[in-house]
């Protein structure tokens, strides 16, 4: 009889950071013709975020929403989506897969959904398995609650940095082993550690200032205007352009990449001629640009994991703890070690 897998992860996000995920966890999964891979969204999302000709409408449609309180935010989707967890459970898998990525979040719909996820899918006697996702810091009593009902339905829990397993103990009570995030589950093959040996030119991926915001408290940063923002992306751009002959400024987000494109009006004439601004509209897009490139500045994690596949020198922009444990954990090693970790796991945690 043919196994049924099923993967949980936030697959159609616009970020690309999501949807390598989503990518390297089906690889992951689908070791042999005998096991079937089905795929859903963690937060229920039906239709791919990838009309970008849209994206401003997308956002004035949304505005209605905040004016509503979060308590009746988050009712309205935990009403809406019972169905949904509901459908696909039925279809009686027998391993669900849910990571990588930082899941177990507070102050979002992420409590949400996993509680309705692990409620609907532990009833129709599906294994449930947290692999190579992350855990924050900060949850209120109602999300505690949530996440504390969810774990007790999942077999196993695989975390992707000692940070997270910290938090998952400290603030759960449940124990968790290391696994790296999955995104190193994409290493290129043959290795590649010598294609940008000639590389002249630095990839830099700037990050929207409201995450910067997000994480402030958190990091203790000081509390920048927009504008002051912006100088220090800015500032970063000048210092690389003493280094390296060309610029070349990306993003793995829409936010991201139009905040980028804010940053241009502030270079002279002669820095504008060294920079070029590039917009992907995947992590396939993305590792192609990369390859380009020597080194990759960011603040988005999954931008240096996909550069460290490829060989890349990677410079974090530490905008939070997240990113802080990155550089920590796994910047000292090659990536070729935390692809090679995936495979040995694979069979346990696929049985």
């Amino acid at each position: 009889m043919q196994k049924k897998i099923l993967t949980i992860n936030e697959m159609l996000s616009d970020n690309i950071g999501d949807q390598a995920i989503a990518d390297a966890m089906r690889k992951f999964c689908q070791v042999d013709q005998g096991i079937q891979v089905d795929s859903e969204d963690f937060s229920f999302k039906k239709v791919p975020c990838q009309d970008k000709s849209n994206n401003s409408l997308k956002k004035n449609n949304r505005t209605w929403k905040a004016y509503f309180p979060n308590i009746f935010k988050r009712a309205f989707f935990l009403f809406k989506n019972v169905k949904n967890a509901k459908l696909i459970a039925s279809l009686k898998y027998d391993l669900a897969i849910i990571g990588g990525g930082q899941l177990i979040l507070g102050k979002g719909t992420f409590p949400y959904s996993l509680f309705l996820y692990t409620y609907f899918l532990k009833r129709q006697g599906t294994k449930i398995k947290i692999v190579s996702a992350g855990v924050g810091e900060s949850f209120t009593a109602l999300e505690k609650y949530l996440i504390r009902k969810s774990l007790n339905s999942v077999d196993s829990i695989y975390l992707r940095d000692e940070r997270s397993i910290e938090n998952l103990k400290k603030e759960f009570n449940q124990e968790s082993q290391f696994l790296p995030d999955i995104a190193y589950f994409l290493l290129l093959v043959p290795k590649v550690d010598d294609v940008n040996s000639n590389c002249t030119r630095s990839l830099i991926c700037p990050v929207e200032y409201s995450v910067y915001k997000r994480y402030s408290m958190e990091m203790n940063n000081a509390e920048l205007s927009y504008e002051q923002y912006k100088d220090l992306w800015v500032n970063l751009i000048r210092e690389r352009l003493q280094v390296f002959d060309e610029i070349c400024i990306s993003a793995t987000t829409i936010k991201d990449f139009e905040f980028s494109c804010e940053l241009k009006e502030l270079f002279n004439y002669q820095e504008q001629k060294k920079i070029t601004f590039r917009s992907c509209q995947s992590h396939q897009e993305f590792i192609s640009l990369a390859k380009e490139s020597a080194e990759v500045q960011s603040g988005r994690m999954h931008a240096l994991i996909l550069c460290h596949n490829l060989g890349l020198k990677i410079l974090p922009f530490e905008i939070s703890k997240k990113l802080q444990a990155y550089k920590q954990e796994y910047l000292n090693k090659k990536a070729e070690e935390f692809k090679n970790m995936l495979n040995e796991f694979r069979e346990e945690i696929l049985k």
